[in-house]
């Protein structure tokens, strides 16, 4: 795992550096030919060629050199924390399955086998989407999301605050996964499957086929009534979320347009934090995505 996180350091410091140079180079491209001197009361010529050429070439170097890191990084970092987490999967499932056959006989009248098996096969792996490979996306958001943040502030503060605060709207579609994961009963429908194909011989000789299609029909039944209105509050999260974004460019443009009339910025700074801001949005997804794999596992 330590090795892991210094992969994970690596890739995520890198990925706001790249998003600053390429702000960076947008605004070199877009700067003006000529500025107005207050002094000479003229427009004075500002566009050289070759300082250009030599600006924008600088900066496509370092995003390239920051690419290699990101690289060797990312490579650290899946091969050490997936290894981890196989270890980790391996060791659970024999505790498991080691705490299953400890059990008296009279648990096992109790307890479905369907269930425990169904539990071994799926519950256990998605263990590893929490603290295995699951802790990729959670620690590249941080600190993606952490550092673009820090650098955005560090140009216009004002201007990454009034942005920043759209963030919360887009997370209520993500959170609204969280509450439809929570209310499902795929473990006791997989259960009565199970029991039903495992125990075959038995329900065909009691006659018992009607009783376990009754049964999980009834399960049915429950999953479908709560499924729609987890879809209808899914569905409502993911419009706000999706709206949520388009609505943070066009706040960027507006925003960014008053401060620039009022003099609080310059147009380096709205294009710098607009790609730091864009880049943190990059770390904010992977950390959603860590949530929703942590919701699989519970």
């Amino acid at each position: 795992y330590a090795l892991g996180v210094v992969g994970t350091a690596i890739v995520s410091l890198m990925l706001p550096l790249i998003f600053l140079f390429l702000g960076k180079v947008v605004w070199a491209l877009l700067r003006p030919p000529a500025v107005f001197d207050v002094d000479l009361g003229e427009w004075v010529r500002a566009y050289d060629p070759q300082a250009l050429e030599t600006e924008v070439t600088s900066a496509c170097l370092i995003i390239e050199l920051l690419a290699v890191f990101i690289l060797v990084g990312a490579i650290v970092q899946q091969w050490s924390i997936g290894k981890a987490a196989e270890l980790l999967t391996t060791r659970l499932r024999m505790t498991y399955l080691e705490a299953i056959l400890r059990q008296e006989m009279a648990w096992f009248d109790l307890t479905s086998s369907g269930a425990l098996a169904h539990r071994l096969a799926t519950d256990v792996p998605a263990v590893r989407g929490i603290l295995g490979t699951g802790l990729i996306p959670l620690l590249t958001g941080i600190c993606t999301v952490g550092s673009g943040l820090a650098v955005a502030f560090m140009y216009s503060w004002k201007f990454t605050l009034s942005i920043f605060l759209l963030v919360p709207m887009m997370a209520i579609g993500h959170l609204t996964f969280l509450y439809r994961q929570g209310r499902t009963h795929e473990t006791s429908s997989s259960a009565v499957v199970s029991d039903s194909v495992g125990n075959i011989r038995t329900v065909a000789a009691f006659g018992l086929q009607g009783k376990m299609l009754g049964r999980f029909a009834g399960i049915l039944e429950d999953v479908s009534g709560e499924e729609t209105v987890c879809h209808v509050v899914n569905s409502a999260g993911t419009g706000l979320s999706s709206s949520a974004i388009f609505l943070m460019y066009a706040c960027t443009t507006l925003v960014g347009g008053f401060y620039l009339d009022h003099g609080m910025s310059t147009v380096e700074e709205m294009v710098i934090c607009f790609f730091m801001l864009f880049g943190c949005l990059t770390g904010f997804e992977a950390i959603m995505t860590w949530m929703k794999n942590s919701a699989l596992g519970r």
